[in-house]
């Protein structure tokens, strides 16, 4: 049967791609700053949230030390995440804990090596190590600590859903799955025609879901699925045996990783209309890599020159201009001769990026922020027009009320260019549920 994304009725508002505030804000300008917990240490920052939390990986010894995970808070505080064991803690050497999405708060999400390395859980880190909980989080409820099944999350999205696979009927295949915030269980998704496994990789506001598939005699494929209960689109390929999304936005824009037809990696960028496309490596830059992009079409990953001197360069490329451009570019003179910026993995809608590289010759995980986004807080949902963002009062009210009456963008919250009892409906619905 095909998915279909079943949503409580009260989040149906917060769904709608918010493209406008209701009071002007000033302009951010680009900075970059370190995470000074993180300094010296090689790590795989995976997430960003919309308050600028970050998530991910790193070895807490240099290079021959086993995975451990962090969340690093907005607010500054640095918690380390562990391995979730299922047996007695003998060996946590062998053990490692892989942090891939982060969910609104900063909460880690992803999966840890259990039962002495032998399989793989799904994790949320909700309980950060401490010395009453030394393993820090709980697994996924997907059945008892002791029930072997392997597990994966891999994405999450700004409301707090999150996806990936499940091994269901053994054999090590996987299903992909949804899990909806507040929701009491996760909902699967067929697999794709032909496919044999599969696991969700990323997932939009407002329900599109990115795929990777393995397909017996064709290799990695990509799939997208709607919201719709359509049947799954194969996103095809770059004329090579693997496909490899990575994350998708709210207008069904994919970016991945993809081989072409000399097995070089390339990365790509999708949508429905216009199929399959390799995003620019910029210059002589070989092999090139997108891991995520925001419901502006601004995608980020690196290219790396191979070869003696091997070197990665992270960049940001929209998928709407064609525009790609180095952050180390777009830095002043002074920060240039610092800054190395070699990796970019995520970027949240606030123009945030989360990367590795080095400053003075010193490997640092980086947050660099992109000019021109708005600055401060977004608004909490579609109904949230006026300042204060995070509160719904009467001036919100009063916003709408002047935009529908003078039929101003501000009020076309379905986004058909009509203003009717369809957008008094959006806004009521949002106004009601209120902000978080």
């Amino acid at each position: 049967m095909p998915f279909v994304l079943t949503l409580p009725a009260p989040r149906l508002a917060s769904l709608i791609l918010i493209a406008a505030a209701g009071s002007a804000a000033a302009d951010t300008e680009v900075g970059v700053m370190a995470i000074p917990d993180l300094s010296g240490i090689v790590t795989q920052p995976s997430a960003i949230a919309q308050d600028g939390s970050v998530a991910g990986s790193y070895r807490p010894f240099g290079g021959s030390s086993s995975f451990r995970g962090f969340e690093y808070r907005a607010s500054g505080a640095f918690n380390v995440l562990e391995p979730i064991q299922d047996d007695t803690p003998t060996n946590l050497l062998n053990e490692e804990a892989f942090v891939t999405a982060v969910l609104p708060d900063g909460t880690g999400l992803g999966y840890s090596d259990t039962r002495f390395g032998i399989s793989q859980n799904a994790v949320i880190w909700n309980n950060p190590a401490s010395p009453s909980s030394p393993f820090g989080g709980t697994e996924s409820s997907f059945g008892g600590v002791s029930e072997g099944a392997t597990s994966f999350i891999w994405g999450a999205n700004n409301l707090g859903d999150y996806v990936g696979g499940r091994e269901l009927s053994g054999g090590g295949n996987l299903t992909p799955f949804v899990w909806l915030a507040g929701a009491a269980d996760p909902q699967f998704l067929s697999l794709p025609a032909g496919a044999t496994s599969a696991d969700a990789r990323g997932i939009s506001d407002n329900g599109h879901i990115a795929v990777q598939a393995s397909v017996p005699g064709v290799g990695f494929v990509g799939f997208f699925y709607d919201n719709a209960g359509n049947p799954a689109i194969d996103m095809g390929s770059l004329g090579g045996p693997g496909t490899r999304p990575a994350a998708v936005n709210d207008a069904g824009e994919v970016v991945g990783t993809a081989l072409n037809p000399s097995s070089t990696r390339r990365a790509f960028y999708w949508d429905a209309a216009t199929g399959n496309r390799a995003a620019p490596a910029g210059g002589s830059l070989r092999y090139s890599f997108l891991l995520d992009i925001n419901s502006s079409g601004d995608a980020v990953g690196y290219s790396r020159r191979t070869g003696s001197g091997q070197r990665d360069f992270a960049y940001v490329f929209n998928v709407r201009t064609g525009q790609l451009t180095f952050l180390r570019t777009l830095l002043s003179l002074d920060l240039r001769n610092q800054w190395e910026l070699r990796e970019a993995f995520a970027i949240n809608d606030r123009g945030q990026i989360v990367g590795t590289g080095r400053f003075n010759g010193s490997v640092e995980t980086f947050i660099f922020q992109l000019p021109g986004y708005p600055d401060g807080p977004a608004p909490c949902n579609v109904a949230d027009l006026a300042d204060p963002p995070g509160v719904l009062d009467l001036a919100d009210i009063a916003a709408f009320v002047d935009a529908f009456t003078m039929n101003t963008p501000l009020a076309d919250l379905d986004g058909n260019g009509l203003y009717d009892l369809a957008d008094i409906a959006l806004f009521v619905t949002a106004f009601s549920a209120g902000c978080p």
